[in-house]
């Protein structure tokens, strides 16, 4: 199946029922919200660990897989209140703490020469995709969860797929912008751009009260994710090329691994985040 066609199935199969579950399924602040989170995360971090250090087999894997694990556990029980306030930073910093005095423990001394390598691309994981993909569920506790969550999506979804349109029709010609992914276009990030805007304006006007009564609050927001998007995507591009591996995975057939599908949320979220809470902090 083409990518055409991929992201056709994406967006008439699985951002549909995305969104469903968002406003139909709130209940226990947005558990099933959380369930999707735990699983992109703790693949991504398994995916993120296989590019950094070029380890596939299960035993070097499991480390990432428990650190998603525990990250996505804590930022729940600390967005439904059962932790309190800070919970998920404590949790960083004993991760890190572990990460480093696990080293003193080891007795293989083949193992010795990779302790700096595996202590780097552990850290690396607590961040990325760790606390960076824990702010897509952190919406459920801002006003509106629904349609911050919703809002948030259709921004990221609509840079996405018109970046992609805007390239594929308009972009030959002024490709190779970013020569780390050289598929990018200057069309595409234009389409993308205001893409985002568009999506941001049409949440705006569908009565999305996270904006406010502002219109400038939608069209600025959305400026803002219509320029970070593309980052997180390149970055990821990057991480790639050093590696020499064309997806992160193979978790979704035609499309790659969980980080080919959500790099662009990884950054855009914890800036979404805070851009949406200060303005609730503006309305009251």
């Amino acid at each position: 199946m083409s990518n055409f066609k991929l992201r056709l199935l994406l967006i008439f199969t699985v951002i549909p029922t995305l969104f469903a579950t968002i406003f139909l399924l709130p209940f226990w602040h947005h558990i099933c919200i959380h369930i999707v989170s735990t699983l992109f995360l703790t693949a991504g971090s398994v995916e993120i660990l296989r590019i950094l250090t070029g380890k596939s087999d299960k035993k070097s894997l499991l480390p990432a897989a428990l650190i998603g694990l525990v990250i996505s556990a804590v930022n729940y029980l600390e967005c439904a209140e059962i932790l309190p306030a800070g919970a998920l930073l404590a949790t960083a910093g004993i991760l890190i703490f572990i990460i480093f005095s696990y080293q003193i423990f080891l007795r293989d001394e083949n193992r010795f020469r990779d302790i700096n390598s595996h202590i780097t691309s552990l850290l690396v994981l607590v961040f990325y995709p760790g606390i960076f993909l824990t702010y897509p569920v952190k919406l459920t506790t801002l006003p509106h969860p629904s349609w911050t969550m919703v809002g948030f999506l259709v921004l990221v979804f609509m840079n996405d797929i018109f970046a992609y349109i805007f390239g594929m029709i308009w972009g030959k010609s002024n490709r190779n912008i970013f020569p780390i992914s050289p598929k990018k276009s200057l069309a595409g990030f234009i389409g993308g751009f205001f893409a985002s805007i568009a999506g941001a304006m049409i949440v705006y006007f569908m009565g999305a009260p996270m904006f406010g009564t502002n219109i400038m609050n939608a069209v600025s927001t959305g400026a803002i994710i219509g320029v970070l998007a593309p980052v997180g995507d390149l970055i990821e591009s990057a991480m790639k090329r050093s590696a020499g591996v064309k997806d992160s995975g193979n978790y979704i057939p035609g499309r790659g691994g969980v980080m080919d599908n959500v790099d662009s949320i990884v950054f855009t979220a914890p800036v979404y985040y805070y851009i949406i809470k200060y303005i609730a902090s503006l309305i009251g």
